[in-house]
């Protein structure tokens, strides 16, 4: 194989035109999500001065992602997943531009952002499992583990820039035109979005009760021997690591003294750490498995470990690096093992547990930010990141904590379930035939 030819294999789900253009929205989208995220939390801090106060506007987005993932799974594997995502993403759209014109007339104030959160992350619950499950009706099965890395690789690409772009526009034009340049990159990502021609799914959904699916799903993911180990170690790294990723705003402004333009190269040193890690995966195009997983866990908790104890500004950004490269490792590790291992009927439900990951890292953003108050984030985010590293090291040793939510997959062997495999799997098959040209 020419060098030539393995760099082309390295990108070939761009060969395809849908898949071109879901990745550009997603440029969007994240874009969007990266300015939101410094600048919300900086308004906070602004209005408030408090990490708690912050920690609970995150907690008032993560609950509603945590409590609406799994219905967000079953409308992504009965309903159209690109409508989805437009509607969740206009809805989005309108929410930030209403929060930079109350900012910008100086009449925001912080029950007005509670409300936000709340509509966030009830979009946010609807926008994961459809978009995850997307890419499987754009790509071959061959380029599944590709698109996945890929797109992994843009939302940190995008995570680089905008919050730099952010931290700057905060300083010079303020938070309102800041709020308001996030709800233009999602509108862009609509309007990308808008080109895509992807395939309808499977009509194996809509004979039980929402509940009923919830309830499939569940016992699938977590009865499955792999897939449910790797949703068990995201869980455990949501609750334990995903806090500090809503409060790097507030670490680096209360613990490392930094302004608002430092804050975003601080959290760009996360993201250029997530694209070293995520072309690396790209290019070696090794298959996924388990124990990748659970060293780029290790890597996690660690990371988090010697910000803690840290003392010094500079070698954070080094640090932050280490942290956005793991972080990227086992979001598209975890994921392109989801891809390759979930029917297409299932993999909506499936997905959905990783909207309850994002959920729980906001939810647990609350009491970590609240001992913050009391006894400084160093001390809190510190503690569970310990907590993370030693659960990583029990499950490297084969236990599955939650293995009690699922049951063995010969148990799913009814004639329903079956019959809806075989017509999802098909339909997979059918659809993969018609995706993969390149345009």
């Amino acid at each position: 194989m020419t060098e030539g030819h393995g760099l082309s294999h390295s990108f070939q789900a761009l060969k395809n035109r849908n898949y071109r253009w879901y990745w550009l929205s997603g440029l969007g989208m994240t874009g969007a999500q990266g300015i939101q995220q410094l600048t919300l939390a900086w308004l906070v801090l602004d209005l408030t001065g408090s990490t708690g106060q912050l920690g609970l506007v995150i907690f008032m987005m993560g609950m509603p992602m945590t409590l609406m993932a799994l219905f967000g799974g079953v409308i992504a594997d009965r309903y159209d997943r690109k409508a989805i995502l437009q509607f969740s993403q206009t809805f989005t759209s309108a929410n930030l531009l209403i929060l930079a014109v109350l900012s910008s007339t100086d009449l925001i104030e912080v029950w007005h952002l509670y409300l936000a959160a709340v509509g966030l992350g009830v979009m946010q619950a609807l926008t994961m499992p459809a978009r995850n499950a997307l890419i499987q009706s754009l790509v071959s099965a061959e380029q599944r583990q590709n698109a996945v890395a890929l797109n992994v690789m843009q939302m940190h690409a995008s995570r680089i820039i905008w919050p730099s772009i952010a931290g700057v526009m905060i300083g010079t034009s303020g938070i309102g035109p800041t709020l308001a340049a996030s709800a233009i990159a999602s509108l862009f990502g609509i309007v990308c979005l808008s080109i895509v021609r992807s395939a309808p799914i499977a009509a194996v959904s809509g004979r039980m009760s929402p509940i009923a699916e919830i309830g499939e799903g569940i016992r699938y993911t977590f009865g499955h021997p792999l897939v449910g180990r790797v949703i068990t170690l995201a869980l455990c790294v949501a609750t334990f690591g995903l806090a500090f990723m809503q409060l790097a705003p507030g670490f680096a402004r209360q613990e490392l003294d930094f302004s608002a333009s430092t804050t975003g190269f601080f959290m760009m040193a996360g993201g250029i750490g997530a694209v070293i890690g995520s072309t690396a995966l790209v290019v070696s195009r090794r298959e996924p498995n388990f124990t990748r997983l659970l060293l780029f866990c290790a890597g996690f908790g660690l990371s988090l470990i010697l910000l803690a104890i840290n003392p010094w500004p500079a070698p954070s950004f080094l640090i932050m690096g280490l942290f956005g490269l793991s972080n990227a490792g086992i979001l598209i590790t975890a994921q392109s093992i989801f891809q390759v291992s979930v029917p297409h009927h299932m993999l909506g439900r499936a997905m959905s547990l990783f909207g309850i990951v994002g959920g729980l890292g906001s939810i647990s953003a609350l009491p970590v930010g609240a001992a913050g108050d009391e006894f400084g984030l160093r001390y809190s985010l510190g503690f569970v990141a310990l907590i993370l590293f030693v659960v990583t090291l029990l499950m490297s040793t084969g236990a599955q904590p939650l293995k009690w939510l699922g049951r063995p997959l010969d148990q799913l062997g009814e004639p329903d379930a079956e019959a809806a495999a075989g017509e999802g799997l098909a339909a997979t098959s059918a659809m993969d035939r018609g995706r993969s040209e390149p345009s």
